[in-house]
């Protein structure tokens, strides 16, 4: 069944009111990852939601980061 315009503008208006929700502090972590124990000392997000600890990629962080707004 093809979606319809409506349906389409629904979902983006959706979309967007999720995204404007997140409150993100200056190292790109949101209130999810403060929850979780993300946000530590050292550790930041660029805007893929990648996971970086002092400059370099957390490939463990990154293995087990399960924040749906990223």
């Amino acid at each position: 069944m093809p979606m319809n315009c409506s349906d389409f503008f629904l979902f983006i208006w959706v979309f967007v009111v999720v995204l404007s929700l997140t409150t993100k502090d200056e190292d790109g972590m949101d209130e999810y990852d403060r929850y979780w124990g993300i946000a530590d000392e050292g550790k930041t997000r660029n805007s893929l939601g990648y996971i970086y600890k002092d400059d370099e990629f957390d490939l463990w962080s990154n293995l087990f980061d399960h924040n749906p707004y990223y």
